[in-house]
Order: structure tokens, then C-alpha cells, then sequence
């Protein structure tokens, strides 16, 4: 496969595919995610989210998690990247990627996903590179359907045809799961359920709903905005900022999951990274 190399610049991504995968040549770096291509970026591993945040003081980078040994300090507003963990097993220290280190949990502040994206109106990849994309991985479903939850960009992307000769029909802006609550990984899921609604009440005893679930068998749901109980009163919208913000599922606009729960059949395959 293809090799993908994040750096702190945007990224960069060595050789350009074939189609016997013989030749590669180095590629330039690119000044910034958005501006990846097909050839130079999406035939390589799937680029999804990396989770961050900023230190909110100088800390300790542990050598282990439990440990004493120190390697260094990290000064006050580092960036640092984590990976997914269990905010409720791993109490004590968090593994941090980019200095290979553990640092205390207590330094978390403002979890983020990097994102491709900065804002709702800045371009998504092309119809022509998502298309290419998903014929080169080889994916087949079931159905004459196929689904992509990209984290990366935010965006659900619906194909129609069969495997090697997809074809992009619609793309959706939505918000994925946080990093306390990530949205499941993996190329081997499917929609197995689709239900009307869903009422819900909240740790404080905040009760809401939404409509439209169409559910995956990895068990989050493509889903409405959520409302007040009883209320058309919007309390969990799409986000502007293309943050991730649910508890797993793929919050979408109220006529984006319409179109799911109501186009896409049951078996539908279904690709999250």
C-alpha cells in the first residue's frame, strides 16, 4: 500500500499509484490536507481523526505508565496526540504519541480532532477522488448501496452501483463521535436496524430525542439533531466547526438522516475511518 506520512506541516505522501504497485516516486509535500489528491493521499491507509490537546502546564513525559523514570518536561500549551484510549481504565497517565511518552491525565484539556477541514464551507474532496477511492479499496456490499462515515472530513458519502463501479450519489456534512465516545472503526459494518425514534435522558436527568436512527451493527446510528423533550428546541446540532461532539453516533442534518433511514436498505455496507 501506499505510504501516508502526517507531519506538522500538512502532509506528505510517497509515490503515486500504479497498477501493478511497482513504481513509486517521492511526492512533495503538501502545504495542506485540503489540497491532497487520490494518487498522492486517499490510495494510501485511510487517513482519519488524531486526537490532541494542549498542556495546560509544564509536565513530566513519563518513560511508563507507571513508573517513576522521567525523559523530559514538556513545557506549558505543548501539542501533544493521543490515541483512543478508556477515559474510565486509563485514570492515571495518557501514552502520548508524537514525544512517546505518558504524561498525567490531569494535564487534559479541550480533547480535539485534527480534522481535514476547518470550517462547513471549505471544500471536501472531489467527487472523481471519492469515487476512485472506494473502487481501489475494492469494497462490495450487499446492497446496490454503500456508505463512507469519513471522520476525517466529516462527511457521509453514499455510493450506488457495485463493487469496482461505485458511484458518489450524495455527500453529507456530520458529526462524529468524541474522543470519550469515538465512533467505531472498521470496513466490515452494515446497517441492521432502522427505528423511528429514540428518547433519551441525559446523566443530569435532561431528557431529549431524535428521529431517523438507522443502526450499525458496530452499535452507533446514523441519527437526527437532537431536541428538548417534547420541544422542536435543537440541544445537539451538526457542528459548524466539524468538531466531533456525540456519544458514538453520526449526528446528521433531519433531511440527511431522512434520506438514510428511508433510501439506504438494511445490509447496506457500511465504512468508518
Amino acid at each position: 500500500e501506499l505510504l501516508v506520512i502526517a507531519v506538522n506541516a500538512g502532509v506528505q505522501a510517497y509515490g503515486e499509484y500504479t497498477n501493478n504497485g511497482a513504481a513509486y516516486k517521492t511526492a512533495s509535500a503538501l502545504s495542506s490536507p485540503d489540497k491532497a489528491t487520490v494518487n498522492k493521499f486517499l490510495l494510501g491507509k485511510i487517513r482519519t481523526i488524531r486526537w490532541y490537546f494542549y498542556l495546560k502546564s509544564s509536565t513530566k513525559l513519563y518513560k511508563s505508565k507507571s513508573g517513576s523514570a522521567v525523559k523530559k518536561t514538556l513545557k506549558k500549551g505543548t501539542k501533544v496526540f493521543i490515541p483512543f484510549l478508556n477515559p474510565r481504565i486509563d485514570n492515571s497517565r495518557i501514552y502520548v504519541t508524537n514525544y512517546k511518552g505518558w504524561v498525567k491525565r490531569s494535564t487534559l484539556r479541550n480533547i480535539k480532532g485534527e480534522v481535514a477541514l476547518k470550517n462547513h464551507k471549505a471544500l471536501d474532496w472531489t467527487k472523481e477522488d471519492k469515487e476512485k477511492f472506494i473502487n481501489k479499496k475494492g469494497y462490495s456490499s450487499k446492497t446496490g448501496y454503500l456508505v463512507w462515515t469519513n471522520q476525517y472530513t466529516q462527511r457521509v458519502n453514499v455510493f450506488k452501483g457495485r463493487k469496482g463501479h461505485w458511484k458518489l450519489i450524495r455527500s453529507m456534512r456530520c458529526t462524529t463521535g468524541k474522543w470519550e465516545r469515538r465512533t467505531a472503526n472498521g470496513s466490515r459494518l452494515s446497517i441492521t436496524h432502522h427505528q423511528a425514534r429514540r428518547d433519551k435522558t441525559s446523566e443530569t436527568g435532561y431528557r431529549y430525542y431524535y428521529i431517523n436512527l438507522s443502526k450499525i451493527n458496530g452499535g452507533n446510528a446514523f441519527h437526527s439533531p437532537a431536541w428538548a423533550f417534547g420541544t422542536r428546541h435543537c440541544i445537539k446540532a451538526v457542528k459548524g466547526n466539524l468538531q466531533p461532539d456525540t456519544a458514538g453516533c453520526t449526528r446528521m442534518s433531519v433531511a440527511d438522516s431522512s434520506y438514510i433511514y428511508h433510501r439506504i436498505p438494511l445490509g447496506t455496507k457500511v465504512i468508518i475511518f
